[in-house]
């Protein structure tokens, strides 16, 4: 434009100058004498109209920009411009400040002239128009954020606007830049000479007891956004800002408490972090220097239930300590006052309820972190009042996102609730890793019935949502009643045993007298005593914990996270020195390994499972006599190296699936082949046998040898030493399920349901990917003809392709006197006799409709597919229920014949007939030649399709 360069006249650029500002309200004044008139008759900057009291459309906006940019160049130029010039270009820049829009726009193109020339305006004297139109300039542009940020982002304006409020306090400057301080981050320094500045004025500000609390707050902020620039963090160390920072904390007029806070802040952001921290970083006296002001501010936010102030108060001791700052040789009063301050935080935050926020539970737990990683003499943290708090903080930021509420009363950002969790989690790693007797293993079990109780509390919340009277809602409070007991019981045990390792009990007068060694022993046997005690309420808690958790992902996840492995590893470690033999193989042990491959399906733990120190423990446990524990602990090795293939799906032996012979070769051929995308058919696998118990019954003690007579765990099945001899290839799979027989016993899942569950758990374990022969005794054959009732259903959208490939590949099925046609043991009689109801789960049993129609099924399905069946029948009377003198026929031969295949009767009771003497037993040997009839047949029928 003809009129945008350096050429203009100085007239003519008066002219321009007037033109625009009589555009915007302002009239054609030039002079100072005009404006102080005008503005003596009321008229300001804040009740112009123009332009900008008008609803702006896109032609006005394009306007208003062309002439900012006219206006700029003008400014630029305008080193010799008079004070009629200047006047008018500050009215222009005064009406054009209320707009956001605008002032973005104007300084977004970092023309640093403008903000200089705003500058010399504040440097001239007070009473001119140019001065007061500047002050109101910035202070309009200060009060939005966008336009604050980016006027700050010139190096030079935080200093000059320092200087001038220094001199000219309470004027509108400061209270706009106090309020952009609260939604802005200030920039590094320019120099270390503007900090300097800085802390002599916040300093002299205290010392000359000055009441603009703006300019304290400006310093206070500048320090506090400085000290998390890391490059601004170094020239405040060199400056030993700390110094001066607990000069002032300590020193002069209160501060408010906003302002306290940014200091502490400040202080924590100093400080050296725990990764760079080492003995000696600071000198002792700095640090009492320090401690003395961080504690009063502590004890002033208490008062003032100030929890921002307190979590700053408290992240600064942390960080003390994490430097190893504090010595207490020679600070012991000092600690003493920050034990003294814990106190008055347990008491003042803690006596109804836990209400506070999460920043002060992020602080606290990072405070108690550090303190469990300090020597003893540091031990400053009751853990009675604080290890409770720590858990329950843990278990709050674990949870789940689909079990938190949809909204939080106590609030807090999400960056807020990580540092809750991962410093919660820390602290109490830490804690639990302390040597000192067995307070370790104490913490670790606090740990685990805290966990429980807080998942039981949770259930019983969800379970009222509910109608009364369902199956899986009277279950599942079944085991939270359970769990909940157990839980409390071992809390119980672990104070006990706390109480007794810190104060043993002591023999009455004059024993002492007798034998000298006395009391030293009898102190250890009532310290031996509760430590069996609690280890033995342990047991029972997990165990319930894991029938609580079993099939239910989300509560499992919610424990990983709260740091399941971390506090299992712990309880067991007791056991890891001594060999694991059929005598030390104890109950402890059987949950242990159960929860370990409950926890092995999630990916989050899979790679901390595969890790060297784990993966030796579950070897461990996997070469263990005790079947259960062999098979639940190769059942966590074999998931936590299970991966999901391209179909989404992942080979999963979930709880309720065993495994006869843990430590075949085949089991992990089979995990990589499934994670290579392969159906598992190169994995040395023949076959999947899969043994399914009957009521009473259970994954290895229905199998056993029958020459046991009191079959335990620790006594191999007959599937695993014989039929796996026989033949390697054969994969031998054995589930379990509980049954309840009397309605006194609690609630059950339905036939149908439980059924349904084990089918889909086979086929998570990859069940159907290759040829299948049941082996089922009484119950179990039921619930195989029902597995194949409900896999060969045809509406798709049910039932899932790899369940029915369970049936397509199922090859044949034995049955061990098997109630086809029902039982006598579910009629009325037999309720009468025994004085207790059958729940409806049994009632199956029952000569009725329903076993005549599932039979009338599994004969044209096995007719139509081909598929060879076996059964067995007793002969001898079975003992009932543990009553000696009544002994009956369960399943008479009728029954256990389903019409078709091959039929035995064998000289057996119910509970013996599936139990082969040994090897060369007629029973085992027909099982034996009808398995490998069966794949025979398999492989004829594949090769004459081929």
């Amino acid at each position: 434009m003809l009129w945008s360069g350096t050429r203009l006249t100085r007239l003519a650029r008066l002219g321009v100058v007037s033109a625009l500002a009589g555009t915007v309200g302002y009239g054609w004044s030039s002079t100072t004498r005009e404006v102080e008139e005008r503005e003596r008759g009321g008229e300001t900057a804040s009740t112009s109209k123009g332009w900008l009291s008008l609803k702006m459309g896109e032609d006005d906006l394009t306007g208003l920009m062309i002439l900012l940019r006219t206006v700029r160049n003008i400014v630029f130029d305008s080193s010799s411009l008079g004070p009629g010039i200047s006047g008018n270009i500050t009215r222009v820049l005064d009406a054009l400040s209320s707009s956001p829009t605008l002032v973005n726009s104007m300084l977004s193109a970092g023309d640093e002239h403008l903000v200089r020339w705003l500058l010399d305006q504040l440097r001239k004297a007070p009473e001119t128009a140019e001065r007061k139109g500047a002050e109101h300039i910035l202070a309009q542009m200060l009060k939005h954020p966008a336009s604050a940020r980016l006027l700050l982002s010139h190096s030079d304006l935080f200093p000059a606007l320092l200087d001038y409020i220094v001199v000219n306090k309470f004027s509108d400057v400061s209270a706009a830049l106090k309020e952009a301080s609260r939604v802005i981050v200030l920039g590094s320094p320019s120099s270390p000479r503007v900090v300097e500045k800085v802390l002599d004025t916040l300093q002299k500000t205290h010392a000359e007891n000055d009441q603009d609390y703006s300019l304290s707050h400006i310093c206070c902020w500048a320090l506090a956004c400085w000290s998390k620039s890391e490059e601004a963090r170094a020239m405040l160390q060199e400056l030993e800002s700390l110094a001066a920072i607990s000069e002032v904390l300590s020193k002069g007029p209160p501060l408010e408490d906003e302002d306290r806070a940014m200091l502490l802040e400040t202080t924590f952001n100093l400080l050296p972090c725990a990764e760079s921290a080492s003995a000696g970083t600071f000198e002792p006296s700095i640090v009492k220097k320090l401690l003395i002001p961080i504690i009063h501010n502590g004890a002033h936010a208490v008062a003032n239930l100030d929890e921002d102030l307190l979590a700053c108060t408290i992240n600064c001791l942390a960080s003390l300590l994490e430097a190893r700052a504090i010595e207490a040789e020679t600070m012991q009063s000092e600690i003493d006052s920050i034990a003294l301050l814990l106190k008055l935080i347990s008491k003042t935050f803690f006596i109804e309820a836990d209400l506070c926020k999460d920043p002060l539970r992020a602080a606290l737990a990072r405070f108690i972190r550090a303190s469990a990683r300090c020597e003893d003499e540091f031990r400053i943290i009751e853990t009675e009042i604080w290890v409770p708090r720590l858990m329950t903080w843990l278990f709050e930021s674990s949870k789940p996102q689909k079990y938190t509420q949809a909204s939080n009363p106590l609030g807090g950002s999400k960056i807020a609730a990580e540092k809750v969790y991962k410093n919660s989690l820390e602290a109490m790693i830490s804690l639990m890793g302390e040597e000192r007797g067995n307070f370790g293993i104490q913490i670790a079990r606090e740990w685990l019935a805290r966990f429980a109780l807080a998942l039981c509390s949770f259930h019983e919340q969800e379970a009222a949502k509910y109608e009364r009277g369902g199956a899986t809602i009277g279950m599942l409070e079944e085991r939270v009643r359970e769990t909940k007991d157990a839980s409390s019981e071992l809390l119980s045990a672990c104070r006990n045993a706390t109480i007794t390792a810190v104060s043993p009990p002591k023999l009455p007068p004059g024993v002492q007298e007798v034998d000298a060694n006395l009391p030293k022993a009898y102190a250890a046997a009532a310290i031996q005593v509760d430590e069996a005690v609690a280890s033995m309420a342990t047991s029972k808690a997990m165990n319930a914990l894991g029938d609580l958790l079993s099939d239910n992902r989300l509560s499992q996840d919610w424990f990983l996270k709260s740091g399941a492995l971390c506090l299992l590893h712990k309880i067991a470690s007791i056991y890891h020195d001594k060999p694991l033999s059929e005598d030390q193989v104890t109950s402890l042990d059987k949950v242990l390994s159960r929860l370990l491959a409950l926890l092995s399906v999630h990916d989050s733990c899979k790679s901390e499972m595969r890790s060297s120190e784990y993966e030796k423990w579950l070897r461990r446990l996997s070469t263990s006599t005790n079947s259960r524990v062999s098979s639940n602990a190769e059942r966590a090795l074999l998931n936590s190296k299970s991966k999901v293939s391209v179909s989404g799906k992942c080979l999963e032996i979930l709880d309720g699936v065993h495994l006869l012979v843990p430590n075949a070769d085949h089991h992990i051929k089979l995990v990589d082949s499934c994670n290579c995308n392969k159906d598992g058919s190169n994995c040395d696998i023949e076959a999947d046998i899969v043994f399914v118990h009957g009521l009473f019954g259970g994954a290895f003690s229905s199998w056993r040898p029958g020459t046991v007579k009191m079959p335990s765990e620790s006594q191999q099945s007959w599937p695993a030493m014989w039929l796996a001899k026989t033949n390697p290839k054969l994969r031998l799979l054995s589930v379990e399920y509980q049954t309840k027989v009397f309605d006194s016993e609690g609630s059950q899942h339905s036939f149908r349901e439980l059924t349904s569950k084990m089918l889909k758990k086979l086929s998570a374990a990859g069940v159907g990917q290759r040829p299948v022969i049941f082996v089922t005794h009484s119950m179990g054959g039921l619930m195989v003809k029902e597995m194949m009732m409900q896999g060969a259903e045809s509406d798709g959208d049910i039932i899932d392709k790899s369940i029915q490939d369970i049936v397509t590949n199922t090859k044949g099925v034995v049955f061990f006197s098997t109630p086809h046609h029902g039982s006598w043991i579910a009629t009325a009689s037999w309720n009468l006799f025994y004085i207790r109801g059958l729940k409806d789960f049994v009632s199956i049993l029952r000569p009725g409709p329903y076993l005549e129609e599932l039979n009338d099924f599994f004969k044209s399905f096995c007719k139509a597919r081909d598929i060879p069946v076996l059964s067995f029948s007793e002969s001898d009377q079975t003992h009932l229920m543990g009553l000696s003198m009544v002994k009956a026929e369960v399943v008479p031969a009728e029954s256990a014949y389903p019409g078709f295949g091959d039929f035995h009767v064998l000289e057996s009771d119910h509970i013996q007939v599936c139990k082969p003497v040994s090897e060369s037993d007629p029973s085992y040997k027909k099982v034996e030649t009808f398995i490998e009839k069966a794949l025979e047949e398999r492989d004829a029928g594949a090769n004459t399709t081929n």
